[in-house]
């Protein structure tokens, strides 16, 4: 089975990229995309045909992330995935899945939680969550056997935003190694203010 993603993150991410450059870019992402994505993203549905409760492939995803960047040009990709980010981070914390994000609102929760919560947009592969004191938290994610350089990079803003809505004060998140470079996990550190 290939690694998917839940849709509440894309269902986010595709209103937050209509609200800002508008549906009509939407449409032009999918006129750009390969058949899996054109299947997946369809303008005219509600959502963009995007279910809250369904899964779509990791490799569809990670491309319509990347045509998503080829429409609109940013100046920064990853300034905009900071703002697409906030905007799935704000709609999936204060939306559906608020009572999922109690359990990792405290160290010793997220802890024992992480995975569940990583289970609940991926379906497979690990995510293991360490602190070696308060204020810190070191996160080795491997994403099954498929990677994808642009889904990781909106993952960990994703994450870092989402620790800042529970209660992580300050939390800033830093890319130290990543698959997509070679490396066998990528690892995320985040520091906050205790």
């Amino acid at each position: 089975m290939e690694q998917s993603v839940k849709g509440v993150a894309v269902r986010a991410g595709l209103h937050w990229v209509a609200t800002t450059y508008g549906v009509d870019t939407v449409q032009k992402v999918h006129d750009r995309g390969s058949p899996g994505l054109k299947a997946t993203v369809i303008p005219g549905l509600a959502s963009f045909g995007i279910l809250s409760t369904g899964w779509y492939e990791t490799a569809v995803i990670g491309e319509l992330l990347d045509v998503i960047v080829e429409v609109t040009t940013p100046p920064s990709v990853e300034e905009h995935f900071a703002r697409m980010a906030d905007a799935v981070a704000t709609d999936n914390v204060n939306g559906v899945y608020r009572t999922l994000f109690r359990l990792i609102a405290t160290r010793p929760l997220l802890l024992t939680h992480a995975q569940r919560v990583w289970g609940s947009y991926f379906s497979d592969g690990e995510l293991v969550v360490t602190s070696a004191r308060e204020g810190e938290f070191v996160f080795h994610a491997c994403d099954g056997e498929r990677h994808h350089n642009s889904l990781c990079m909106m993952t960990s803003l994703v994450l870092e935003r989402i620790l800042k809505l529970v209660g992580y004060k300050g939390a800033t998140l830093e890319r130290k190694q990543c698959r997509g470079q070679g490396a066998p996990e990528c690892i995320f550190e985040v520091d906050y203010v205790t």
